[in-house]
């Protein structure tokens, strides 16, 4: 920041001394064509003296924006919190709330990893993160970069913020349990991670789920119809049988969670890059029928929350499939351009934004 102000204040200096500079020539040039002309001397004299006033209100005016320019400092985006002390509140209240970090980093000549941590103290100019299914860290990922990305209770909205940080420290405590320092951000943004629009469901629009293991034949190829499927892993039927939850909703993917009990039994692993399939009915109250999607997706971001020990995943859509036709088992798939995700679920998840909006009011 002092760099800034000096560079201002050279800058300011610079404006100053070229405009009086400029203005002075200006003046010469209006002085010696008065002496050529037949202007009495009093009229030169007032003339000089009207000058002379607009000079000193330019270079009143130069000054009073110089001194804004050092009072206000350089611009700051929307929503940036730069003061290190209001962005250890911030991470304070995430340790407070009980919130997840989700971590991204690249490893060497690899695809983004991602994983999700618990915030647990603020230690010496850092942030202590307790994290699960990273046993192959070791401590020469200290000073890499990560980014970092958690959400705030507000009310009834949630707060979504990211930085970008480095890794400070790397401990193990028990079996696949590491203990992460990452240093404290110098900027922390309020934005959300996610490239669509995401909420969470009413209950009563959620009719019904079931989950199976990614049904491939011998050649490696889908299974489009669904007796060759088998009893599915997860289960979820309205106030009867509750395996597995939905817990938010965007056109690009979904967070589910799956009961422990469950999730030992299910058959599933729960890692990153498992793919299954997602049998979803919801309501649709502006047409009033209800509305089946068949989804194929791929674990993002599994994580085993740590008082429950249920499985929270983050998934992503990367197929879309509909009944064909006059057929109740077999399936066809649907266009779905990379990187635009489900159009219909994304329309739908819009329409329920709206609703919470027009109840709630606008985000505090």
């Amino acid at each position: 920041m002092d760099q800034i102000a000096m560079n201002i204040q050279t800058s300011s200096a610079a404006v100053r001394f070229s405009s009086l500079d400029r203005t002075t020539n200006y003046f010469t040039e209006i002085g010696n064509s008065f002496g050529a002309t037949s202007f009495s001397s009093t009229a030169s004299l007032t003339v000089i003296a009207v000058l002379c006033g607009v000079i000193v209100v330019l270079l009143g005016v130069i000054v009073v924006l110089s001194y804004l320019k050092r009072k206000h400092g350089s611009y700051v985006p929307a929503g940036w919190i730069l003061r290190p002390a209001e962005i250890a509140q911030q991470l304070q209240k995430a340790i407070d709330q009980r919130g997840k970090v989700e971590l991204q980093f690249h490893t060497p000549g690899a695809r983004r990893h991602a994983t999700t941590c618990l915030p647990v103290a603020l230690e010496h100019d850092t942030l202590l993160l307790e994290c699960s299914g990273l046993e192959k860290l070791s401590p020469g990922w200290i000073g890499r970069s990560v980014e970092c990305f958690f959400c705030l209770k507000s009310g009834t909205h949630p707060v979504y913020y990211t930085f970008v940080t480095t890794i400070a420290g790397i401990r193990m405590e028990g079996e696949g349990i590491c203990m992460m320092n990452v240093r404290l951000p110098e900027v922390l943004e309020q934005r959300q991670k996610r490239a669509f629009l995401r909420v969470e469901p009413p209950e009563q629009y959620v009719l019904g789920m079931a989950l199976w293991a990614e049904p491939l034949d011998t050649t490696g190829s889908m299974k489009m119809n669904i007796k060759d499927w088998g009893k599915p892993a997860l289960v979820f039927i309205p106030n009867k049988t509750s395996d597995i939850e939905l817990v938010n909703i965007s056109a690009g993917g979904a967070r589910l969670k799956v009961r422990r009990e469950r999730a030992k039994k299910c058959g599933l692993t729960f890692t990153i890059a498992e793919r299954f399939m997602l049998l979803l009915d919801l309501w649709e109250p502006e047409l009033g029928k209800r509305d089946r999607y068949w989804l194929l997706c791929r674990t993002q971001t599994p994580f085993i929350d740590f008082e429950t020990r249920d499985v929270d995943l983050g998934v992503q859509f990367i197929g879309y499939a509909r009944n064909r036709e006059n057929s109740t088992h077999e399936l066809v798939w649907q266009p779905m351009k990379a990187g635009e995700g489900i159009e219909v679920i994304g329309n739908w998840a819009m329409k329920r934004h709206l609703e919470l909006y027009r109840e709630r009011g606008p985000e505090e």
